[in-house]
């Protein structure tokens, strides 16, 4: 339904504009609050619990799982840092703080980008001549 970009703006367009109606929204919410509180909808999300939750405690609590979440984690945390340069970030994080840390990491990183082009380009110059 939504592959439709066109499709998917209208829709969009016309959540937004119903939404920022204050009683549409105060309506909205008493509606889901009472959903929210009815028993029958409790003893489903319970039972639905008792069903998936042990298996996925289980699965997600092994040291692999956990080593693996935390990989996942760091790459998304720090995608931008160079590898090689995250044992230096973390450092400069603790002495000067995240911010200032990724400024000085930012700037090394264009200082290697020069020098790597520096070195390519006298590399192609020795070959030419």
């Amino acid at each position: 339904m939504h592959a439709d970009p066109h499709r998917a703006a209208k829709v969009s367009a016309s959540l937004k504009a119903r939404f920022a109606d204050p009683e549409f929204k105060a309506r909205h919410m008493e509606r889901l609050m009472a959903v929210h509180k009815d028993p029958v909808v409790i003893e489903i999300r319970r039972e639905s619990g008792r069903r998936y939750g042990a298996a996925n405690i289980a699965t997600t609590r092994t040291p692999e799982a956990r080593a693996k979440a935390g990989r996942s984690i760091r790459q998304t945390r720090s995608g931008w840092c160079p590898i090689d340069l995250r044992p230096l970030y973390i450092k400069l994080r603790n002495t000067f703080g995240a911010a200032e840390a990724r400024r000085m990491i930012e700037d090394q990183m264009r200082t290697d980008a020069r020098r790597a082009a520096a070195a390519i380009a006298k590399s192609i110059e020795r070959l030419a001549a």
